[in-house]
């Protein structure tokens, strides 16, 4: 059975899960641990936070930035970031080519309509003659 901790309460607990939600039974907030064990440790007031913390959930300290990045440096699967990568690239590709699809277009109408305003600003003033 895996072991949950509360983050809020600073407990060990067994929650009550309603689908895939689960809740402290004693504060009732919402348990973010994965059962996985592990937490780390706030700097200021020694409370325990999760992995993924941005803030201590007791007092608001901010994580430490470098273990921040030192976990985000560390890359779990990098076939998935080549993946994500490449869907980023192809988007930037087609965003460009949509671009300059479409200011061509723009230019080409400008074109016409300066041409058409020359065109009759030149033959206007022979048809009043």
């Amino acid at each position: 059975m895996k072991k949950y901790y509360c983050f809020y309460c600073q407990q060990d607990v067994t929650p009550q899960t309603f689908l895939w939600w689960r809740t402290c039974p004693h504060c009732r907030h919402k348990i973010t641990d994965k059962g996985e064990g592990f937490y780390r440790v706030c700097e200021r007031c020694g409370a325990n936070m999760p992995v993924d913390a941005h803030y201590c959930v007791k007092c608001g300290n901010g994580a430490d930035q470098n273990q921040l990045i030192e976990r985000y440096m560390q890359i779990k699967s990098p076939w998935m970031v080549r993946i994500i990568g490449a869907i980023a690239v192809a988007l930037s590709v087609l965003l460009a080519f949509g671009i300059v699809y479409i200011s061509f277009y723009l230019i080409f109408a400008l074109l016409v309509v300066a041409v058409a305003y020359f065109l009759f600003d030149l033959l206007w003033p022979l048809k009043r003659r």
